[in-house]
């Protein structure tokens, strides 16, 4: 298949593994600890064609089902282009580039003899490319990545979902933070554009104990941003766990100095973190996905349209907590504020 020309605007080919199966990169990115896991991929159209299946099939059975599941994201990265079908017939055809974690997650779902060889040599790949990469001078970035997990963070506070594998219920939720589950109700009808419930199954509801007709459930990703930004003891605690210890990776007395993507890659190792990251029609410079974080660096702000600005800040605000500070802002102070910042809240580090 002739590959998009959008998609090799923003990936290249990075390796053909000698199981004949091509790994992308970001264009012009080379491969550091910091970007590991966000900048190498499978495309799902390379990973059905070595698989043997149908591409169709390995979107609408595979992804989908995990999908659903929870155990990948609704919003992953792809492209959606046309492919001739005929002569003069076109249709649209949608390729998935898969990073690392959802490579893995998808091939744990084949079965079958030849399924297994072949899943092995990608994993093995994978590992590969990491230890060259972890040779590299990222000592603490490395040590970040080892020892974080944010979903292991919520089972070492002692979190445990009663839905199923990675499904929590409202009152899971509430125990957890010991807040009454009306409060978790509140929040969870506030911010329910940025918290998707999954419908549980009259099987599902049953085990639970309950009699009722009908009841929603929650990812622990997003169980991780209800901790996060919930008021309560467990929250700041969580909060203070994640990013407490942050500011002994940087060690930068001209602030003005401080290479700020360099910086947050590695305060946020383990995040989901995004540069220059479109949202609506605006694009912020770091958004951290995992937490519904915007931090934006406001040098490259002055001069705007002071109006233009604002409607840009309530856009942006209602998606995301928005923090804006400079080149010379502290890292311990924007850490603070991270700490102390409410969802949809807007902070300013400076003025």
């Amino acid at each position: 298949m002739t590959k998009s020309p959008l998609l090799t605007d923003v990936l290249e080919p990075y390796r053909e593994t000698l199981e004949g199966l091509t790994m992308w990169k970001r264009k012009g990115i080379s491969l550091t600890c910091e970007n590991l896991l966000h900048s190498t991929f499978f495309l799902s159209v390379d990973i059905a064609e070595f698989f043997n299946l149908r591409h169709d099939h390995l979107l609408n059975r595979n992804i989908a089902k995990l999908q659903e599941e929870g155990y990948l994201p609704y919003h992953m990265y792809k492209i959606v282009h046309m492919i001739a079908t005929g002569k003069s017939a076109k249709r649209q055809q949608t390729i998935y580039a898969l990073n690392r974690h959802q490579t893995e997650r998808i091939i744990v779902d084949f079965t079958g003899a030849k399924a297994r060889k072949k899943k092995y040599a990608i994993l093995i790949r994978l590992q590969m490319i990491e230890e060259e990469v972890l040779r590299g001078a990222y000592a603490e970035a490395r040590k970040k990545a080892q020892e974080f997990d944010g979903i292991q963070l919520l089972d070492d506070l002692g979190f445990t979902c009663s839905a199923g594998e990675r499904l929590a219920t409202k009152k899971d939720i509430a125990r957890f933070l010991n807040v009454p589950e009306s409060t978790v109700s509140g929040f969870l009808r506030k911010h329910r554009d940025q918290i998707e419930p999954v419908a549980l199954s009259r099987e599902q509801i049953h085990k639970l104990g309950s009699r009722a007709n009908r009841m929603n459930a929650y990812r622990i990703d997003d169980v991780l941003k209800i901790a996060f930004w919930m008021q309560s003891e467990v929250g700041v605690e969580l909060k203070r766990r994640l990013l407490g210890d942050a500011s002994v990776l940087v060690q930068c007395e001209n602030r003005k100095e401080m290479e700020w993507r360099s910086v947050l890659g590695k305060v946020f190792a383990g995040f989901d973190l995004r540069y220059n990251y479109p949202v609506g029609r605006y694009k912020v410079d770091y958004v951290v996905r995992d937490l519904l974080l915007c931090l934006e660096l406001d040098e490259s702000h002055d001069g705007y349209d002071l109006a233009e600005e604002e409607e840009r800040e309530n856009y942006i605000s209602r998606h995301y907590t928005l923090i804006r500070f400079r080149t010379d802002t502290k890292l311990e102070d924007l850490l603070n504020a991270i700490l102390k910042a409410q969802i949809k809240q807007v902070i300013r580090l400076y003025g």
